[in-house]
């Protein structure tokens, strides 16, 4: 598999995984959301 393609593939599966293990309650504490967003634009 190429690479890059294989990362991402990788960092969605991780994405996925901590978004379903770690559910958010509230609107207000969406911490995780807001770096899983964060690290995927730097990457851009």
């Amino acid at each position: 598999m190429i690479p890059s393609v294989l990362a991402q593939h990788v960092e969605k599966g991780v994405k996925d995984f901590l978004s379903s293990t770690f559910p958010v309650t509230t609107s207000f504490f969406n911490l995780l959301d807001r770096f899983l967003n964060i690290t995927s634009e730097k990457q851009q």
